[in-house]
């Protein structure tokens, strides 16, 4: 076949896995999928799953209040952290929190141009961040203080690097070393006469990404520094980041699965060659750590990821904001689950072992 568009829906979806398409009734808002017989690894104990989709997130929680769907799922995100606590309390309703492997909240500097291209600005931006207010606002419950190395503690290799903590003479002392001070008085620091201003670039489909956005401009706003908020269309924070590359920061999260692609230890997104890198950072040394990497046994890239976790550390690319688990949450009539970082429950492993009470 050269021209699938000639093929009919039902004879062109292909795929793989413990379940086979059946039908998927776009009024309804369903898609179902049936046990695959021949699966080489066994055949899944529930025999049929219906995927049930939802405009909003609040009609999807009550769905699941009511005992109408058993389980609710959102990639690598899980239900949000404003229901946690009714979910917890209510009846027949089970919690489960995943040891995040994405970074949640991000800054991300672009290395490659000023100001970002300042290790000492990097680290007074790190230095001025109140992260306890970060957790507080916009953590779950099970959220925990990030750290210098970016790489979060459910990640293969994750060794541990100095705590960020909010350290506002320290900001002032990098941006004194880089000669940046108030010379005007208008409580913002310049060099040169030019005033120490980064603008951010945020999407507009992430309303939450603007919340730490305007926390961070407050706290910037302590040791001199004026962050602009810049929020575009998803279209054009793309083509912003990705093709034209002239964003000065972004605040966004990072995928679980983004933060394994290439070398792993967010690569993808901090080495300059690659189209998804915010940081656009092209330092040899970096470079050299990574082609480590790529060459590892598996034991061998366990002491390449310290390396790599401690260049973030003392170098300061990008933010982790916080680090968060993700709460994944269904029917108590339910056991078995495997969970693993990036997908939480919804993997091959838990299809094979679900069961119910």
């Amino acid at each position: 076949i050269t021209d699938y568009t000639t093929v009919a829906n039902e004879q062109a979806n292909i795929g793989c896995g413990p379940y086979k398409f059946v039908r998927f009734d776009a009024d309804a808002g369903v898609v179902e999928f049936a046990a695959y017989e021949a699966y080489p690894d066994g055949v899944p104990v529930a025999k049929t799953v219906m995927l049930k989709l939802f405009d909003n997130a609040d009609t999807m929680y009550m769905a699941l209040k009511a005992g109408d769907v058993d389980m609710v799922y959102s990639y690598a995100g899980g239900v949000a952290t404003s229901v946690i606590e009714d979910l917890s309390a209510a009846k027949g309703i089970a919690l489960m929190p995943v040891k995040d492997t994405s970074n949640t909240a991000t800054f991300i500097f672009n290395n490659n141009m000023a100001p970002g291209n300042d290790e000492n600005v990097r680290k007074a931006v790190a230095a001025a961040i109140d992260y306890t207010k970060c957790r507080e606002l916009f953590g779950s419950s099970y959220s925990v203080a990030s750290a210098a190395g970016f790489i979060p503690p459910g990640t293969y290799g994750y060794v541990e690097t100095p705590v960020l903590e909010r350290d506002l003479t320290a900001a002032k002392d990098y941006l004194s070393v880089s000669g940046y001070s108030d010379t005007d008085g208008d409580g913002y620091v310049d060099k040169d006469g030019q005033k120490l201003s980064i603008t951010v670039t945020l999407r507009s489909d992430k309303p939450e990404h603007a919340r730490y956005a305007e926390l961070l401009r407050n706290n910037l706003k302590d040791v001199g520094i004026d962050l602009i908020l810049d929020v575009q269309e998803t279209a054009v924070f793309r083509e912003i980041t990705e093709r034209q590359r002239t964003q000065q920061a972004v605040i966004t999260k990072l995928t679980a699965y983004g933060m394994g692609m290439n070398q792993g230890l967010a690569s993808l997104y901090i080495w300059g060659e690659n189209r998804m890198s915010y940081g656009q950072v092209y330092d040899e040394d970096y470079k050299a750590l990574l082609d480590k990497a790529d060459a590892a046994s598996m034991d061998e890239y366990k002491t390449v990821a310290v390396e790599i976790q401690q260049y973030y550390a003392d170098h300061m690319p990008a933010i982790a904001l916080f680090w968060d688990s993700y709460v994944q949450a269904y029917s108590d009539r339910l056991e078995g689950f495997v969970v693993d970082g990036t997908f939480g429950y919804m993997n091959v492993q838990s299809w094979m072992n679900l069961i119910e009470k």
